[in-house]
Parts: C-alpha cells; sequence; structure tokens
C-alpha cells in the first residue's frame, strides 16, 4: 500500500499531512518549498511555489462628513493589507499631486474657501507596493456667524412725518464686524455708507 506524506513548512521532515491532497495558506509573499514523501522516503520530490505579494487596499472617512470653510477637517485611513502589515501612510492634502501633506493614519486639514478640493491617501505594505484612495471634498460657504457680543445703535434725533431726522447715531460693534448705514431724503450725506469697526 502506497502511503503519502507531507513537508510543508520546510522542516526537513514529511509530517505535517499524511493525505494524497493538501491545503495550505502561505502568511507572506516569498518563495516556499514543499515536499512529498513516498512510503516513507522511498521516493521524495521537492516544489518551490512562488507566493506573490497582494497590494494593499487603500481608503479613508473625513468627519465632518460636510465641512464649511475654515472648519478643522479629520482624515482618518481605513486601509487593510490581506497578507501583511501596512508600512507607510502618506496624505496628498492640497491636490498638487505630491504626498508630501502629512503622515500616519489621521490628518487634520482645513480650506480657506467653498469649493471641491481633491485630497488622495497613497499606502504602501512591507513588500513595496503600492495604492491610492481618491476624492473630492466639497467645503460650502461658512454660514454667518452671530456677533457677540452684539452691537449696540445708539442715535440722537426727532420723528418726522416720514421717518426720522438724525443729528448723531453712533455703533458699537465687535472688531472686524461691517456696519452698513442708508439715509434717503433731501439733505442726506450719503445714500449708503459702509464701516468696518
Amino acid at each position: 500500500m502506497t502511503s503519502i506524506a507531507w513537508d510543508l513548512d520546510a522542516g526537513g521532515l514529511c509530517d505535517d499531512a499524511v493525505v494524497p491532497v493538501v491545503t495550505r495558506s502561505f502568511p507572506a509573499a516569498g518563495n516556499y518549498d514543499i515536499r512529498i514523501c513516498v512510503n516513507g522516503t522511498a521516493a521524495t520530490q521537492t516544489q518551490t511555489i512562488t507566493v506573490r505579494n497582494r497590494p494593499p487596499l487603500a481608503s479613508f472617512t473625513l468627519v465632518p462628513a460636510e465641512p464649511v470653510a475654515r472648519e478643522a477637517v479629520t482624515l482618518s485611513s481605513t486601509a487593510v493589507d490581506p497578507d501583511g502589515p501596512i508600512v507607510a501612510q502618506e496624505w496628498d492634502l492640497d491636490g498638487d499631486g505630491f504626498f508630501d501633506d502629512a503622515t500616519g493614519e489621521t490628518a487634520l486639514y482645513f480650506w480657506r474657501r467653498a469649493g471641491t478640493y481633491p485630497v488622495a491617501l497613497r499606502v504602501t505594505d512591507r513588500d513595496g507596493a503600492a495604492t491610492e484612495a481618491k476624492a473630492s471634498v466639497v467645503v460650502a460657504k461658512r454660514p454667518p456667524g452671530v456677533l457677540t457680543p452684539a452691537p449696540l445703535v445708539r442715535f440722537v434725533g426727532q420723528a418726522t412725518p416720514t421717518g426720522a431726522r438724525l443729528e448723531l447715531l453712533t455703533v458699537s460693534a465687535p472688531e472686524g464686524a461691517h456696519v452698513g448705514v442708508r439715509c434717503k431724503g433731501g439733505n442726506c450725506p450719503y445714500k449708503h455708507k459702509r464701516f468696518t469697526s
């Protein structure tokens, strides 16, 4: 009766399996020697199996998913590698095609103006295989904020049948606030004036 045994771990002994057909997986890319022994060591044959590397799968998320201008956005890698560790993660956040804006699993960024901006993540595994994930981030216009403290308006004048006649107008507002004044009537020094505090 013929007996068949296998050396699947290159240990030198056909003691890993004793069936005609075997299945095994390999932990990483490389060359692996597999030996079959028939009737003990009466007849042996060794074959080298070359296992190729599988590249990593690049992907990422961003929070908040719908950012506004000048809002900090956290980009987080969700990349995986099916057969080995990821050794490098590099970000292109300014859309110039170079992955030189951040490294690591997360990156923090913001855009000054509303618009659509390309971002990309490049992921490299221990065998040098690299893949990229790309996305277009839509940045909305920043909504007008609430002034704090609230503007304070004071005026001196008197009511008239068609409005008011002002002698003095003062506005106190936070630094950088824009104040617009409109004037209607025959004695207006200007129709519209804009001031910055």
